[in-house]
């Protein structure tokens, strides 16, 4: 490699083929402000060069209406920007392989057009305009003039990490193609500053994507096939959309959509595959004002075992004392929310989820428990009138069997009498007499005790039947 060196300046004229160890570019030396003055605009571009270390830095000002700086096929292992005061400054990586920290005091725009993010990770912190966008079919060309293990190195988790950038565009592509072979892209959004920010990311298949702070201005998720999705500590102030994220088809750990420390009142959940994810955590988050629209959750109360109220997702075995409470506040507040939209199927479900958490707290009374334990076995929580139907069956068979072998009218030496098919029907009748088939005088006491115990149970599955049956018509 070459010693340290410093990149030459020539406007319209591409520099090739550097390859160093260190390499510093400082945009507007006196000579340069000097000799192109009379310019309006000044582009840079150096192609096909390889640095180890590169440092970007601009402390003077200038009298260019527009500067661009562009790295094309570059291989760059660690680059450092700082200093960039002046506005109207652009610096554009094309197909590049890069790593390393950009700052950009408010002033910089950044583009990356089909790049590769080295193993350290790639940090924008304080960038005016961010613009990134990839394609894996054209990223996947052979580069193995700067990586041998190229193959190897694309399949590494990319971390890229925003900090307070003022406007992000992040877009992808989510051809068939790109959808099977996805990049491994871990997108960090975070935003402390209290100035305006915005962000849009369109078309994605990422690993990873974690958002937190308090954005000022309008955030965008859409059409993005995700991994795992964290929003931590995260309190926008103005809208938050998330349209069309799903998880990732194929991935290598379940995954995960973690909501912690959140309030969530301004975010609106569109299309949104709750039911897909392995695992779905809520933890000390506000959200019973949150807007849930065509989302997708889970069938029935039992797989909502998969929403959780855990403080740190990626650990599910450690749960806070008041886990069942917890979950169970958290289905309320969902519950709420969708009433507002006057989504009352998906309410439906989540009342029932709501009450069997309710089931699992240790403080509630051991009758509550067992009305709650009862009405789970007997109708879903007021869901399923396929359970009554099939208890009912069930239930009257036996104790009409039982109640025939009490009375002597089967299992004996006589021939079968096929009109006690028909007499099923009036034992069943909640109004019959006891001496619907023999008279009072052949009864036994195990034939009455049967009989009215059946009357009983058979009362308690008809109403529970009906309450299944009038789900859509009774208030919540």
């Amino acid at each position: 490699m070459a010693s340290p060196i410093e990149l030459p300046i020539t406007p319209g004229e591409p520099v090739v083929n550097i390859h160093c160890d260190t390499a510093s570019l400082y945009i507007f030396r006196n000579d340069i402000v000097e000799r192109y003055s009379g310019e309006p605009s000044i582009e840079l571009t150096y192609e096909n060069c390889i640095f180890n270390e590169l440092n970007i830095r601009n402390n003077d000002p200038h009298k260019f209406k527009n500067v661009s700086v562009i790295f094309i096929n570059c291989f760059i292992r660690d680059i450092v920007v700082e200093g960039v005061n002046e506005p109207n400054i652009n610096i554009n990586f094309l197909g590049c392989i890069i790593a390393g920290t950009i700052e950009g005091r408010a002033n910089l725009s950044v583009h990356f057009v089909n790049c590769v993010v080295g193993r350290d990770g790639l940090t924008l912190t304080n960038i005016k305009h961010c613009a990134i966008s990839y394609d894996a079919r054209a990223i996947t060309a052979e580069r193995k003039w700067v990586v041998s293990d190229f193959d190897t190195f694309i399949s590494e988790q990319q971390r890229i990490n925003l900090i307070d950038c003022r406007d992000i565009d992040f877009k992808g592509n989510l051809s068939d193609e790109v959808y099977r072979k996805p990049m491994e892209i871990a997108l960090i959004l975070n935003f402390m500053t209290t100035e305006l920010c915005k962000a849009n990311i369109t078309g994605c298949v990422l690993d990873d994507l974690t958002i937190s702070g308090n954005p000022q201005g309008k955030i965008a998720i859409n059409m993005v096939r995700v991994g795992g999705i964290y929003l931590r500590d995260l309190i926008p102030a103005d809208a938050l959309t998330l349209y069309d994220v799903k998880p990732k088809a194929t991935y290598y750990r379940g995954t995960r959509f973690e909501i912690h420390g959140c309030n969530l009142d301004k975010v609106w959940f569109d299309n949104v595959d709750f039911a897909g994810f392995n695992s779905v955590s809520f933890f000390r988050t506000k959200f019973a004002k949150t807007t849930f629209t065509a989302c997708n959750l889970p069938e029935n109360y039992i797989s909502f075992e998969k929403f959780k109220a855990l403080e740190n997702i990626h650990y599910p075995e450690a749960r806070t004392e008041n886990y069942n409470k917890d979950q169970y506040e958290i289905f309320l507040q969902l519950k709420k929310s969708f009433e507002s939209t006057g989504n009352y199927y998906e309410a439906q479900k989540i009342q029932s989820a709501a009450h069997e958490a309710l089931r699992k707290i240790e403080t509630i009374s051991s009758w509550d428990r067992a009305i709650l334990s009862i009405n789970n076995v007997t109708n879903g929580h007021g869901l399923s009138i396929k359970k009554p139907f099939l208890l009912f069956l069930g239930n009257t068979i036996v104790f009409y069997v039982l109640y025939l072998l009490s009375i002597g009218r089967i299992f004996n030496s006589n021939e079968v009498d096929l009109r006690l098919i028909g007499y099923y029907f009036q034992f069943i009748d909640l109004t019959h007499r006891n001496d619907f088939l023999v008279s009072s005088v052949d009864q036994t006491n195990w034939s009455m005790c049967i009989d009215f115990f059946n009357k009983i149970i058979v009362g308690f599955l008809i109403y529970q039947f009906i309450a299944a049956f009038r789900k859509y018509g009774k208030s919540l």
